[in-house]
């Protein structure tokens, strides 16, 4: 493992040696001899019963030889690992100018939109004020003035939602407040 080794490198690494320790422990499991609480692994457990000494000293040597084997594994596969979380360190502190520059773009995107959406509530509040006006004016000439269809009063409910109403009449305003002000009957919006 070199030191400016990537993340990416160094997770690779970490897995190649966890394989190679699983193939070993594998192997040693086949193997090992007999003990307090663990039979004899399988191929051993063979040797003896055919009377194979020669077999059963050679798995003994690779027995100690991989246990060593494992040992080393384990240790390269917790070194890749801590390599691996210093370099994760070290990538996300090379990152931050450019991460601060996304998160700017974000916040940046966000102003405008709230400024957008400010804009689009005051719009919508004059036209829903100027349509509460009208109709008490034309009320009050005596005139009789068409009401609003009942979706148009469930749409201004629905625009209640959210964190960006903000304090406009239609975002305070009681749904039946909103239906009166539009000329629909209250009962024709939940329907």
């Amino acid at each position: 493992m070199t030191e400016k080794q990537t993340a990416a490198e160094l997770r690779e690494t970490a897995h190649e040696k966890q394989q190679a320790l699983a193939r070993v422990e594998a192997r040693i499991a086949a193997i090992r001899p007999a003990g307090n609480v663990n039979p004899p692994g399988r191929e051993r457990e063979a040797a003896l019963a055919r009377g194979d000494v020669e077999a059963v000293r050679e798995m003994d040597a690779e027995h100690e030889s991989l246990r060593v084997e494992a040992e080393s594994l384990r240790v390269q596969a917790k070194r890749a690992r801590e390599a691996r979380k210093d370099a994760e360190a070290r990538e996300a502190a090379e990152a931050m100018p450019e991460t601060h520059k996304r998160l700017r773009a974000k916040l940046d995107a966000v102003k405008a939109a709230q400024a957008a959406l400010a804009d689009a509530w005051q719009e919508a509040d004059a036209e829903f004020k100027a349509a509460a006006q009208g109709r008490a004016a034309a009320r009050v000439a005596g005139y009789r003035a068409e009401p609003a269809p009942a979706d148009l009063v469930a749409l201004a409910l629905s625009a209640q939602d959210g964190p960006t109403a903000g304090r406009h009449r239609i975002a305070t305003a009681m749904p039946g407040t909103i239906a009166a002000e539009l000329g629909v009957e209250i009962e024709k919006v939940a329907a």
